[in-house]
Order: C-alpha cells, then sequence, then structure tokens
C-alpha cells in the first residue's frame, strides 16, 4: 500500500562524518540513520552533542552544535500539504522546508497524528511548511523512509509525461516537455536490459533497507510521490509500458 505524502511530515537524515575517515555521501547518511534509530528519538539541536558516538565528537563538531544548537525539531509538510497549520506553519513562502531539506534528501517520514499532544512553538518560520516541535520525537512512530533517487520506472513514466504533454500542447511555451536526445538514449538503454538498469539505484536503497533490518524497524522505503520502491514492481511497470515507450521513441525519431 502506498502512502499519501501529502498528508505526512518529514525530517531529513542529514550525512554525519568523522572527519579522519573518507566515506561516501551514502555511507554518512547511514551513519546518521544508525544513530537516529540506535537513539531512539529526534532530539532538539542543543541535545546533539550529547548523544553522538565518541567517533563523531570531534572538535570539527562540538563548536557547531554548540553555537547552532537550538530548542527544536524541525518537521516539514510536503509543499502541497493537504493538512492544516501547525505551531503557526507557513504555506507557499519563497524558501520551502520541504524543497530546501526534504526533497533532495533521505528523510524520516512521520504520518499527520506525529504532532498531536506535542509541545510546538508557535513562530515565526524562516522556511514555509516548517513545524517547530520543543521536545523529543519517537522514532517509534516513523512510517517509512522517503529516498530521492531517480529509478528506471520514474524515468520511463516521465518519459511518457513528456511526450504526452508535448503532443498536447505543441506550441513554443512547451517545447521543454519534448524529450531530448540523450533522455531518448536513457529510455533506450533501459528497454534493452530493465534488470540490469534497476539494480543500479537499488543497490543504494538496499543500504537503507539493510539499516532499517538491523534496528529491527519493518517500515518500506518510498520515492517522492509516496509509491513504495520494489524491484518487482519497477520491473512489472517497465514491461508494461515498453510497448508504448516504443512506439514513442519511434515517433520521436520519424
Amino acid at each position: 500500500m502506498d502512502i499519501n505524502v501529502k498528508r505526512c511530515y518529514f525530517h531529513s537524515i542529514q550525512p554525519l562524518g568523522n572527519y579522519k575517515v573518507k566515506r561516501e555521501l551514502i555511507d554518512m547518511q547511514i551513519a546518521r540513520l544508525d544513530v537516529m534509530l540506535d537513539f531512539g528519538y529526534l532530539v532538539p539541536g542543543y541535545e546533539l552533542n550529547d548523544i553522538l558516538p565518541d567517533e563523531y565528537q570531534e572538535e570539527l563538531y562540538r563548536p557547531i552544535f554548540k553555537m547552532h544548537g537550538n530548542d527544536s525539531v524541525y518537521l516539514a509538510q510536503h509543499i502541497q500539504t493537504e493538512l492544516k497549520s501547525v505551531g503557526g506553519s507557513t504555506f507557499n513562502g519563497e524558501f520551502s522546508a520541504y524543497f530546501e531539506h526534504i526533497e533532495h534528501s533521505p528523510s524520516l517520514v512521520f504520518d499527520e497524528h506525529i504532532v498531536d499532544n506535542k509541545k510546538i512553538e508557535n513562530r515565526n518560520h524562516s522556511l514555509s511548511e516548517e513545524v517547530c516541535i520543543q521536545e523529543r520525537v519517537p522514532l517509534k512512530d516513523i512510517i517509512a523512509i522517503s529516498l530521492p533517487y531517480h529509478t528506471p520506472a520514474s524515468t520511463i513514466a516521465t518519459f511518457i509525461f513528456c511526450c504526452e504533454i508535448g503532443s498536447k500542447y505543441n506550441n513554443e511555451l512547451f517545447d521543454f516537455f519534448h524529450p531530448q536526445p540523450e533522455e531518448v538514449i536513457e529510455v533506450e538503454k533501459i528497454l534493452e536490459n530493465p534488470e540490469e538498469e534497476i539494480e543500479k539505484p537499488f543497490s543504494f536503497i538496499q543500504k537503507f533497507r539493510d539499516c532499517l533490518e538491523r534496528h529491527q524497524c519493518s517500515i518500506p522505503c518510498i520515492d517522492l510521490h509516496g509509491n513504495i520502491l520494489n524491484e518487482e514492481k519497477e520491473l512489472s511497470y517497465i514491461k508494461q509500458n515498453t510497448e508504448k515507450v516504443l512506439s514513442l521513441i519511434k515517433k520521436i525519431k520519424s
């Protein structure tokens, strides 16, 4: 069952690194998720320095947490949220918490009831769609991990959408919807060997699954639209749409 992300709250999983050890970004994100799940709560900024493992208690981090520690846990609402304002959260501002922190980062996902009976600061927010909770937030309440990765199925879906919109509105205003040659090549590559193409992004997704399994946390990984990420579903979608996509490619090339 997929998740209605427009009725959810999000908290990004920021990378956590040891400046003495060079690691890939995804490994630093997993390190942060491990720390979060080990402790079991999101905490206000001023508490971070006290809960980090010794390997991260380096002079590089201490001044940052002391200087920027604050009294809240920040949760973002979806940019098209169906939920009401909470604690003075504003909508459609110039700078969005969702766009700034969630859209391009792995994120914890909570359902709409995570704000119930919480101490929430009613303040002017620098980012729209943002809620400031002034207490710890239990991670037993997360319902999913949202991942910002493009998958072959999402590439195919975007290709179909752009072709159909570009065809429907065949004028200069919609020229940017028409797929570019490199996008056609990418789609053709997916159709030639979908299993291999699916394997690439799911190798990253699997790292988050493994982390959740280590912590006995049985929640799904989802994409930004709330669809549960699943290899078999990806492959099925591609196969179901192969003939349609080939027809669209033929039309583009003719």
